[in-house]
């Protein structure tokens, strides 16, 4: 439901009320008979049908106001507000599905005396009865888990306020300030194992001598404190889906600064400048799911809090052109730059037999993502075209992309994982922009 009110003629009211229902469940099914690991699961069991796992029903309002400070039509302050849930598709069914894609993770280490699930004939190959031996249990796993039946819709609160004022017949320019959180979100708790289950630990054992070694941050070379779970507790698994509330604490802010002039002259542009900032706590997972964590680990929580969260870039700049050139050849450039995106290094603890560590391994992180950066990236596109009319009906157009003119290859991904003792393949390029191409095209309307 939405209407438009125009009060005065200065002032314009732009009301809406969003009404939703969501509902996801899965159909009664049973387990492929040729299981590759029948030991591990229950081949040919058959599954009822779940039912509604939740069922949300949720109004959201949309408030714009306009307003013409002068009457002169030539300047616009306007304001925004709104609440917008978040679309879920089948990402909850699925989590819950028994029947669906499970994950188990099994140890297997190198050969040490008096070793168990590790390469006990030292031949470099995993052998199925030395990580998978009787009565083993897994060290982690996915899929399969539980959904609270109280959990709430996860939404996203958005502000805008911004000022737009046109400068001469075909220019205007505005300014305009974006806030947006997200509450509710949503991820694992292992209840099978509570956080007063794991002790601090500030020591491993060394995997040649034996000795207790100081657990030391490898970037930063300070003392970490890790923690290891109650070797009763270990292989006990059972995961719930619930809201998190250190998750909430999560805010984007930007400033956004435009300029278009409109097309006269042949030519026309449109530019923008963005200073931006997200941060919050940072949840292991896909999207707006910390699926991916076990927020009853505490492991999980070093460095969790003041992450600047997903693609963020600090400054972002923007230029697009066109211009009419001679003979009706078209010409439009493009420009980008923007910071590079923040780096959150990890490290994994364990890993091998009687490290210290009850469950077998850990990687946590290091420093909270942001501290370090990718390199800014800035590229340049143009293209070129030139349409071609028919007994003014039929319309042909050649064009010409060069993407990435300046042929710069900066790197957007590197490696964040750091090894012990010097780092490994820390930082080195994972994957850069793609290099000059240039692509030809031909388009025909009729």
């Amino acid at each position: 439901m939405q209407d438009a009110w125009n009060l005065k003629r200065r002032l314009t009211l732009n009301l809406g009320l969003r009404y939703d229902r969501f509902t996801t469940y899965y159909p009664a099914q049973t387990t492929a008979s040729n299981l590759t690991f029948p030991q591990l699961f229950n081949a040919g069991f058959t599954f009822p049908a779940s039912g509604n796992l939740v069922d949300w029903n949720t109004v959201s309002p949309r408030i714009g106001i306009a307003y013409d400070p002068t009457g002169k039509g030539n300047s616009v302050i306007r304001f925004g507000y709104g609440i917008y849930y978040i679309m879920q598709g089948t990402g909850l069914a699925e989590g819950k599905n028994p029947n669906g894609l499970i994950t188990l993770t099994f140890p297997w280490a190198p050969f040490t005396p008096g070793c168990t699930q590790c390469d006990a004939n030292n031949d470099g190959i995993p052998q199925l009865s030395e990580w998978l031996p009787a009565n083993a249990t897994p060290v982690s796993s996915s899929g399969g888990a539980q959904i609270n039946p109280n959990m709430k819709r996860p939404y996203s609160e958005e502000i805008s306020a911004g000022y737009e004022k046109q400068l001469w017949r075909d220019l205007r320019v505005s300014a305009t300030y974006y806030y947006r959180t997200k509450k509710n979100l949503f991820g694992l708790e292992n209840t099978a194992a509570q956080p007063s289950d794991y002790t601090p630990i500030t020591t491993l054992n060394d995997p040649v001598t034996g000795l207790p070694t100081p657990i030391i941050n490898g970037l930063t070379g300070q003392p970490m404190t890790l923690y290891s779970l109650n070797s009763a507790k270990v292989g006990q698994l059972n995961f719930l889906i619930t809201n998190i509330p250190k998750l909430d604490n999560n805010a984007y802010h930007a400033v956004e600064f435009t300029a278009v002039k409109r097309l006269s002259h042949k030519w026309q542009i449109l530019g923008g400048f963005t200073i931006q900032r997200q941060k919050g706590v940072y949840g292991r997972g896909f999207s707006d799911q910390a699926t991916g964590d076990d927020f009853n680990d505490p492991n999980l929580d070093i460095n969790r809090s003041n992450n600047y969260l997903n693609l963020d870039a600090t400054y972002v700049f923007k230029v697009d052109s066109t211009y009419e050139l001679p003979w009706k050849f078209g010409t439009s450039i493009n420009f980008q730059h923007y910071t590079g995106f923040p780096i959150q290094p990890t490290e994994t603890f364990g890993g091998y037999a009687n490290s210290g560590l009850n469950q077998f391994s850990e990687t946590v992180i290091l420093q909270p993502a942001g501290i370090q950066r990718l390199p800014s990236v800035n590229q340049l596109n143009l293209r070129l075209s030139r349409e071609f009319v028919f007994n003014d009906r039929w319309r042909l157009m050649p064009t010409v992309d060069f993407f990435n003119l300046t042929n710069s290859q900066t790197v957007i991904a590197e490696v964040a994982q750091w090894t012990a003792p010097s780092g490994g393949a820390y930082l080195e390029p994972a994957l850069a922009i793609n290099p000059f191409v240039t692509r030809f095209g031909l388009r025909f309307t009729f």
